[in-house]
């Protein structure tokens, strides 16, 4: 960090990007893995996992929206 020369982590744009793809593939990995089981479980507990994903790609693009709005300045 400090040869980077990095005063203040949260104004660097790279910083939002990195974080939405890791909160992105992290839980993606964990619905895509679990989405057969949710769905023999109940068919409202499956709903309620699909709002769980419109959430993280909301979250996901939101964030990558952050980065590229600060990479501007």
């Amino acid at each position: 960090m400090t040869e980077a020369r990095i005063l203040n982590l949260w104004k660097e744009p790279l910083i939002f990007l990195n974080l939405a793809v890791l909160i992105y593939y992290a839980g993606n990995l964990f619905y895509s893995l679990l989405f057969n089981l949710i769905l023999d479980y109940s068919r409202e507990f499956a709903k309620i996992t699909n709002y769980y994903f419109v959430g993280l790609n909301t979250l996901f693009y939101i964030l990558v929206a952050i980065g590229f709005w600060k990479s501007d300045r």
